[in-house]
């Protein structure tokens, strides 16, 4: 009975697809995730009018649809499906972006808003983070665009110069008039849909707009484009940034993003502000200064008072002044209860992540799957150290950036997209390690020619030292 169990584990554990390393990693992040959300969320259940029981059952299932998604996408992840979706990735991250940004009312889907922000599409009742889906979505199509670009054919470009429609120039001659997209695809596939997705997204949110724009022009690096050109697009941005900031002085509409950007770059007010402003019977700005400074202060505070050896689960004082405490500073509310060296395990689990992903990178045959893994993993531990920096940022001084830490804060949309990346992650893990067999399987092979070559010349020689002895 027991060799029976032993067995049935075995079969489990090897119907795990991918990178086992990976998979341990995915694995204890859902985990903790539970534990986070269900200690954090004490204030989202008081707002929600219900109990924090019922957030955690909400939550369990959620996580178990991303770990369905993961298991689903490392063994049966199509390779020319994913390719597909990646090559259309800018049109529908394009598509969602539009609907958010315009308001839209399509029926069966909606823009809607959360905190003052138009971030939100809701789809027969289930709200869809659209910037979650569109960082996973945009990287996906970069890694596609510049692997087809290597190949100098994009097929939307083809497929117009094949219609062979020709404009006749001043001095007689025929030109087709789709023939200059091909000269200028580095600008039309590329930089023009970094640009567009960072303006649309910069609407609703600065930092998740220059968290897009950094990954894409890191993976445009790995991807071998110019630095030059990369500078270029910096440039470009600088002047879409500069034109946003001079429509909100004229009294335009990008007037809440701006100010927010503008708020979120000054750092924090000093405490001693606060105290000021009420002392002068200055209500009105003490409260305002008391809003800036309650989240981030807190967080610093829970990070101080768990200290190393912790406070325990269900000891966190700071979730009841932290709205936000199961998402913007979720990994503050981690170091309150488990202390330093939860802490420290997290971090080592998310570089482990990184250095499984570089790993896994080295030994793909495409460029297409190497950028994809590149950019996936840098999406999940850039996120996760931007939003723990933020958390335990002492001096103040570094941006709020409102991002969450991947699977382990609480929101569907997020959660359910890092699980795409994990899925995808590991789907090119096994790739990798077919590759690597496939090489060892022909290394091993050339090894058996070369030593079969070998006995032949060495029974070659014994005939000729017998030839000469006779």
């Amino acid at each position: 009975m027991r060799k029976k169990e032993h067995k049935d584990a075995g079969n489990i554990l090897d119907r795990l697809k991918g990178d086992k390393v990976i998979w341990v990693i995915t694995l204890i992040l859902f985990t903790l995730s539970l534990l986070t959300v269900f200690g954090s969320s004490s204030l989202l259940a008081i707002g929600n009018g219900t109990d924090r029981l019922s957030i955690i059952k909400d939550q369990v299932l959620t996580a178990l649809a991303g770990l369905l998604l993961v298991f689903i996408l490392s063994i049966w992840g199509w390779k020319g499906i994913i390719r597909t979706i990646s090559r259309f990735g800018f049109v529908i991250s394009l598509c969602l972006l539009i609907i958010v940004y315009f308001r839209l009312n399509l029926g069966f889907l909606r823009a809607a808003s959360i905190n003052d922000s138009w971030r939100i599409i809701v789809v027969a009742g289930f709200q869809l983070h659209i910037y979650e889906v569109v960082k996973v979505l945009f990287i996906m199509y970069l890694a596609w665009a510049i692997d087809t670009r290597e190949n100098s054919k994009f097929p939307l470009t083809e497929r117009l110069c094949k219609l062979k429609i020709t404009r006749t120039t001043k001095d007689g001659k025929k030109v087709q008039i789709f023939q200059w997209m091909r000269k200028y695809q580095d600008i039309i596939y590329l930089y023009l849909p970094i640009l567009i997705v960072f303006g649309l997204i910069q609407d609703g949110s600065n930092s998740t707009a220059f968290i897009v724009l950094t990954l894409s022009l890191f993976v445009l690096l790995l991807g071998g484009v110019k630095l030059k050109n990369l500078i270029i697009v910096v440039s470009a941005v600088v002047i879409f940034t500069g034109i946003g900031y001079s429509i909100y002085k004229m009294g335009g509409s990008q007037k809440r993003a701006v100010e927010t950007f503008i708020s979120r770059m000054a750092g924090l007010p000093p405490v001693e502000s606060y105290y000021e402003a009420l002392d002068e019977g200055r209500e009105r700005d003490a409260e305002r200064i008391l809003r800036k400074i309650q989240q981030p202060l807190s967080a610093r505070i829970a990070i101080h008072e768990g200290g190393i050896f912790a406070k325990g689960p269900g000891g966190s004082t700071q979730q009841y002044l932290v709205p936000v405490m199961y998402g913007d500073y979720v990994f503050a509310f981690i170091l309150e209860e488990y202390g330093f060296f939860m802490g420290l395990f997290i971090i080592i689990l998310y570089i482990s992540l990184m250095a499984r992903g570089s790993i896994i990178a080295r030994n793909l045959d495409t460029l297409f799957e190497q950028l994809a893994v590149g950019g996936l993993t840098s999406l999940i531990c850039g996120q996760a150290f931007l939003h723990m920096f933020v958390n335990v940022d002492i001096t103040g001084k570094f941006p709020l950036t409102g991002q969450t830490l991947p699977i382990l804060s609480h929101g569907k949309s997020a959660l359910l997209m890092f699980s795409i990346a994990f899925g995808l992650i590991l789907y090119f893990s096994r790739l990798a390690k077919e590759n690597v067999k496939r090489q060892e399987e022909l290394a091993s092979k050339e090894m058996e020619m070369q030593n079969t070559l070998s006995d032949l010349d060495a029974f070659e020689t014994m005939d000729d030292i017998q030839d000469l002895q006779g």
